[in-house]
């Protein structure tokens, strides 16, 4: 039986309430296109297949199973003449259950199992098949190469894609969207009719899949060509109460040979391509984008990603061409398991590699939760997430061309690595690269306290090196750290370091000294040395010591008008202590007051 299927193009599955069906669509036998198609009855338990009928198609591309008002019918996308829309025996469908004499290989002989099959064929009418041959409704249109359907207010639709059109002649074959109307079917009628709703612009249409997003219609037909791209086409029932669709989006295609639309939470579009790398093109919202690359504009960011068959990675498999792409997903211990199976055909006709693709999960063990704050090192080739309920700082491996994230778990802190002198540090709610990429630095809310990381530079690892507390001794300036409380934000330039917070309403400032800790600077909370606010009646004309003036015209005597509130000083640019005056305080000496700033 297995010789019968020849030159497959596709295979169709189908389940009815008697079984599994297996439609193969036969395009070419090694000498011509007129062949026939055949269909297989398939047994899961037993892991077998059954030959029931062979169907006259000319070159036929792909089957489809469809529901017209209650009934079923299979269509024939022939790439030579007319394609087919055939009628699904009822009297099949109400055929009774297998014999179940065929219990297993190891009791009963392959003979046997066929003479069984036979009797029951036999006794039940049914040695023509399931597909009702005689009762056929025929497409005028030649070139078709792919099928698909949608259904809107119990009224079904059928797309055929069209390759070539052999009339023209020519590659820009119009596709076609049929309506699908059933009647009660009179002598050898189907019992349906087609009728031609619309016709798309499309240039040698390889595949056609559709998909509902937002309760928007869409159809992406797959271009084999190389100069133009595919084409997404869509209508919004919003608009147009009756399936009308408009060209909505050019996919960015060369020699494209398979699409499929699937959804795994987000809408994705895949799409194999003959010389080039496949396409996992993922919805953003209003269209299907590619991979994230240096050209790319934020709008665009989508997070798509190419797919490279062995034909780009293996010099002796360079003949390979990727033929179809096609999503499944299954259950493996449990959890669901994403997979895409690769079908690749070699140009000498030779035995080809397929290859089957798994998506990647990573388990993160709850160190992203509640990401806050994100830094990327200069070389952009690591990222570092803050987490605020994981109390962690995760750190990627970036590929600086796609943007793809790999975790570095030894790179990473948790929760039980941020321990210093025995206090267990809470959550950082912002995290502030150095402009060396050497230090990181993490301000924490919940502890009121910066803490600084040295980071290695090749591999990205932080080491916590130093936490800096609200009320702390300042060695040497006879101080504490004050301005810590509610620490939200922090910021880093060159030498120093800026941490900003909630609860004081206060901006901290360090010093980054040349072992890389910090020093406390200064502080200053709301309502403080707000010097462009405060009226005073100093004379503030800026005086230049340059200047030449008279010898009884000075400055310094003239930036006092005398009234008060005044500024000590003035705007004196020889008088330096004037712009960076931190304290003052007075006292008397020999009856004479003093003030020292």
């Amino acid at each position: 039986d297995a010789a019968r299927v020849t030159g497959a193009a596709s295979f169709t599955s189908l389940t009815t309430g008697t079984g599994t069906y297996l439609l193969a669509a036969n395009f070419w036998d090694g000498d011509k296109l007129t062949t026939e198609s055949v269909v297989y009855l398939l047994d899961a338990d037993r892991k077998t297949s059954t030959f029931l009928q062979s169907i006259p198609t000319n070159g036929c591309r792909k089957w489809l199973s469809l529901n017209v008002a209650g009934t079923l019918y299979v269509a024939a996308a022939n790439f030579v003449g007319n394609s087919k829309i055939f009628a699904w025996a009822p009297e099949f469908a109400a055929r009774p259950t297998m014999p179940s004499v065929w219990a297993s290989p190891s009791q009963n002989s392959s003979s046997a199992f066929v003479e069984t099959m036979s009797e029951w064929n036999v006794s039940t009418n049914m040695s023509r098949g399931p597909v009702n041959t005689e009762k056929v409704l025929e497409l005028e249109l030649s070139g078709a190469s792919a099928l698909a359907s949608f259904t809107v207010s119990n009224t079904t639709y059928l797309v055929v894609a069209r390759f070539w059109d052999n009339a023209a002649y020519s590659f820009s074959a119009q596709s076609v969207i049929y309506e699908l109307s059933a009647h009660t079917p009179v002598g050898s009628t189907i019992g349906i009719t087609a009728e031609v709703r619309q016709t798309l612009t499309t240039t040698a249409a390889y595949d056609v899949g559709h998909m509902i997003v937002d309760q928007v219609h869409f159809l992406a037909f797959a271009s084999f060509s190389d100069t133009d791209s595919s084409q997404l086409y869509m209508w919004d029932p919003d608009v147009s109460a009756v399936p009308i669709f408009s060209l909505y989006q050019a996919l960015p295609t060369s020699q494209a040979t398979s699409v499929q639309f699937f959804n795994v939470g987000t809408p994705y579009l895949l799409m194999s391509q003959a010389e080039n790398a496949s396409l996992l093109l993922r919805w953003n919202g209003s269209m299907f984008l590619d991979h994230v690359d240096l050209e790319t504009l934020p709008k665009d960011a989508s997070g798509g990603q190419r797919i490279q068959s062995k034909t780009h990675l293996d010099a002796n498999e360079r003949d390979l061409e990727a033929l179809t792409m096609h999503y499944f997903n299954s259950f493996v211990d449990g959890a669901r398991a994403d997979y895409i199976l690769a079908g690749n055909f070699h140009r000498s006709f030779t035995l080809a590699s397929s290859q089957l693709l798994r998506a990647r999960r990573e388990n993160l063990e709850d160190t992203l939760d509640g990401p806050i704050s994100v830094q990327i090192s200069r070389s952009n080739a690591f990222v570092y997430v803050s987490a605020r309920d994981s109390r962690a700082i995760t750190v990627f491996n970036r590929d600086h061309v796609t943007g793809k994230l790999v975790h570095n778990r030894n790179a990473s802190v948790a929760s039980n690595d941020l321990v210093f002198n025995g206090f267990h540090l809470h959550a950082f709610e912002s995290i502030s690269m150095s402009p060396d990429d050497r230090f990181l630095y993490g301000a924490s809310m919940h502890d009121s306290a910066l803490a600084v990381f040295a980071r290695e530079l090749l591999t990205g690892e932080l080491t916590l090196m130093q936490i800096i507390f609200q009320g702390d001794p300042v060695p040497g300036m006879n101080c504490l750290v004050s301005g810590m409380v509610g620490a939200h934000k922090v910021s880093s330039s060159a030498n120093s370091v800026y941490v900003a917070s909630w609860t004081d309403k206060a901006i901290t400032a360090f010093h980054r000294t040349a072992s890389g800790e910090l020093a406390f600077v200064d502080r200053i909370k709301q309502g403080e040395r707000l010097f462009d606010r405060f009226s005073d009646a100093t004379n503030d004309i800026v005086w230049d010591p340059a200047a030449n003036r008279p010898d009884d015209d000075p400055y310094e005597d003239r930036w006092s008008t005398g009234e008060f509130p005044m500024r000590l000083g003035g705007n004196a640019e020889d008088m330096p202590w004037t712009f960076t005056a931190r304290d003052v305080t007075s006292c008397a000496i020999d009856s004479t007051l003093y003030l020292i700033v």
